[in-house]
């Protein structure tokens, strides 16, 4: 098997989170919109968002994000859209129009406990609207 060349010097030992803050983001794939059935059985929907930061002159650029929105969260999904400047109406919007736009994204910290080790990972808390 070949060997895997990196420099594993700089590469830190655990994950590390985007910064909190606000950051420009550019979603990087189509969106998904996906099915599936919660806890209690019910049939759900969810957009699944894949984002990247687009900011040569930050630390964070090309660390991504994956945002994963309840399509009953109708006032997030309206934020995205707003954020990316897509038109929204009666009709809604194709997510499909999301593709390779810029957004402005909060991002904030959860703190979350996976088997006794305290793990923190990066959530998109809002979409801003665009300036």
């Amino acid at each position: 098997m070949p060997k895997l060349e990196m420099d594993y010097d700089s590469v830190p030992e655990k994950e590390v989170p985007i910064d909190q803050g606000t950051h420009i983001m550019r979603v990087r794939d189509i969106p998904v919109l996906e099915a599936f059935v919660d806890r209690n059985g019910k049939k759900q929907q969810r957009l699944i968002v894949q984002m990247e930061v687009h900011d040569p002159d930050s630390p964070m650029n090309g660390r991504k994000i994956r945002d994963s929105i309840l399509r009953s969260m109708e006032t997030k999904l309206k934020r995205l859209a707003m954020s990316a400047g897509i038109p929204t109406d009666s009709e809604g919007y194709d997510p499909d129009d999301l593709y390779d736009q810029h957004v402005r994204v909060v991002v904030r910290h959860r703190t979350w406990n996976d088997d006794g080790e305290e793990r923190i990972s990066a959530d998109v808390r809002d979409y801003l609207p665009s300036e």
